[in-house]
């Protein structure tokens, strides 16, 4: 089969979003520094700075600085560092590059016109993802092709599901 699709940077970013949501720990980072943000504004509330426990008020202060970071900096500069990244992915320019996959029962084929022709077995691949908008094939735990899910028919859906399947190694539970 073969996939054809113009790079755009909606693209990138719901790339980018499934990978990140797909980490348990970036799922997590969020809550995390939204409860240490309120538990640092509740002891800088209701800790007295002179009593037995006032070494706690430099806790509560380290609390709400880290909240802060984690929750409302760390969101903001992961949206730079996405157009970043973005910028470099390709040589200029990067906006509507036409990319293309040819995938087969033995090897991965990726094109960007200009840029050049590479190809890997289905060994190297080591993980799958898809929802509605992009799918990931995993080269390493951080690294991977995508595209998007709608540039492919139902018969290319059902038949990429069929290869991830059967050369994809099983998980173990």
């Amino acid at each position: 089969m073969k996939i054809e699709f113009p790079l755009t940077f909606d693209l990138y970013r719901a790339a980018h979003a499934l990978f990140q949501r797909r980490q348990l720990s970036m799922r997590l980072m969020f809550p995390s520094c939204v409860a240490l943000l309120a538990a640092g504004i509740l002891g800088a509330m209701f800790i007295d700075e002179r009593g037995p426990y006032g070494w706690l008020s430099a806790v509560s202060a380290g609390a709400i600085g880290g909240g802060f970071m984690g929750a409302i900096v760390m969101p903001l500069v992961r949206v730079y560092l996405v157009r970043r990244a973005y910028r470099g992915f390709l040589p200029s320019p990067v906006d509507n590059r036409v990319l293309s996959y040819e995938i087969d029962h033995d090897r991965i084929g990726s094109q960007v016109p200009g840029v050049g022709f590479g190809t890997i077995k289905w060994s190297a691949i080591c993980d799958f993802a898809q929802n509605d908008k992009v799918t990931l094939l995993y080269l390493t735990k951080r690294r991977f092709y995508f595209f998007p899910t709608g540039a492919m028919t139902k018969d290319q859906r059902t038949e990429l599901n069929d290869l991830v399947a059967r050369y994809l190694p099983k998980r173990k539970l």
